[in-house]
């Protein structure tokens, strides 16, 4: 069932997993800048932001987000997916409950199995907790329009603006 309305069916054995009606809790932490996940549920901190922003942004669920390593319109400015999750939790195959959630930005001990399972599409685990990268909010947003004749106008005026680009 997706979204509990019942539009995909199980067929040749196949299994139904349904995970919009889990209950989370979210541990901020203001200082670190990062917010722990578990059940699905995001906090909208103070003066925070969560950069992943899509189009399927009042339905998708974080987990699936990490299990598809979604993008979204800031992937640019802050990354994908991927780039944004610090601490994972998932339900294994066998069963068993993996616990990766350090909130650490560096952690070097060993194979870093919470890579492996950002982007599996679940083949190697359900998504039950994430820790993900906060920002801060920004104080303005703006918005250009630019409208150019072709193609090689656009990328003419990329061009100019690479080059008056300030170095450092």
């Amino acid at each position: 069932m997706v979204g509990g309305r019942g539009n995909i069916i199980g067929v040749l054995g196949g299994v139904l997993l349904l995970t919009v009606i889990q209950v989370g809790l979210a541990i901020i932490s203001v200082p670190s800048f990062y917010v722990g996940m578990i059940g699905g549920y995001a906090a909208d901190a103070e003066d925070m932001l969560f950069p992943l922003a899509l189009g399927a942004q009042g339905s998708c669920q974080i987990g699936g987000n990490v299990a598809t390593n979604a993008g979204g319109i800031n992937v640019l400015r802050y990354g994908m997916t991927r780039d944004l999750v610090l601490g994972l939790e998932a339900v294994l195959p066998d069963g068993s409950l993996w616990e990766g959630m350090t909130g650490l930005r560096k952690d070097n001990r060993g194979y870093d199995l919470k890579q492996l399972l950002i982007g599996s599409e679940g083949t190697l685990g359900i998504v039950t907790g994430v820790e993900v990268k906060l920002f801060p909010r920004p104080a303005n947003v703006e918005t250009a329009y630019l409208g150019v004749g072709s193609f090689a106008d656009a990328m003419a005026r990329s061009a100019w603006r690479a080059a008056c680009a300030p170095t450092f």
